[in-house]
């Protein structure tokens, strides 16, 4: 049986289905766009606020960034928080899973000095 997608996962591709739509169907309303920015704007923060269960997930969370970063037309006021989580999120996990397999709850030193939340 095939693994389901992760949350992560899903979200990232509706975001890039609203932002397609959202320059696809220009012209229109003023309301319209605006409602499909908040949308956008709140499956960002779905993505970047959403639990880590697996390397996919933390994979999504820096497609996320990259995504911010390369848009030109883009708000870029979620880029400086995609990248952060993104990144405390990769070394907190790593960090338990060296903790998990070496069982002295200290970790990696390299993971260690660089989880600073």
């Amino acid at each position: 049986m095939p693994h389901p997608e992760a949350f992560t996962g899903r979200m990232l591709a509706l975001h890039a289905e609203i932002v397609r739509l959202r320059s696809l169907c220009v012209p229109m309303p003023d309301d319209a766009m605006d409602a499909l920015g908040d949308a956008a704007a709140s499956i960002r923060k779905a993505i970047i606020d959403a639990p880590i269960t697996s390397e996919a997930d933390i994979a999504n969370k820096f497609c996320l960034a990259v995504i911010l970063i390369e848009d030109p037309e883009g708000d870029m006021s979620d880029e400086p928080m995609a990248v952060r989580q993104a990144l405390f999120d990769l070394i907190g996990f790593r960090n338990d899973l060296l903790n998990a397999d070496f069982g002295t709850g200290t970790g990696h030193p390299f993971y260690r000095a660089g989880f600073k939340p």
